[in-house]
C-alpha cells in the first residue's frame, strides 16, 4: 500500500508557503513573476501526484474524515 499523504506533500506544502509569503507584500519588481512561476509548479506538481495516484488512493482521498460532509455545504450555502 502507497502513503501518498505525507511523503509527497513536503514540495507542496513548501511551494505554497513561499507563494503565501510573496503574495503576502512583497513589492520588487520580481515577485510578481516569481509567484506565476510558483502557481505553475504548483498546479503541474498537484497534476503530477493525481496522476500517480492509484484508484485505491483516490478513495482513500474521498473518504478522507476531514473532508466536507454535503451537510457541512448545505449550512455554508444558507448560513
Amino acid at each position: 500500500m502507497r502513503d501518498t499523504g505525507d511523503a509527497s506533500d513536503g514540495p507542496l506544502q513548501a511551494l505554497e508557503r513561499e507563494l503565501h509569503e510573496l503574495a503576502g507584500g512583497s513589492d520588487h519588481a520580481g515577485a510578481g513573476n516569481r509567484i506565476e512561476e510558483l502557481r505553475s509548479e504548483i498546479r503541474q506538481l498537484r497534476q503530477d501526484m493525481l496522476d500517480r495516484m492509484t484508484a485505491y488512493d483516490k478513495v482513500r482521498l474521498a473518504r478522507h474524515p476531514d473532508r466536507p460532509y454535503f451537510l457541512d455545504y448545505v449550512d455554508a450555502v444558507f448560513d
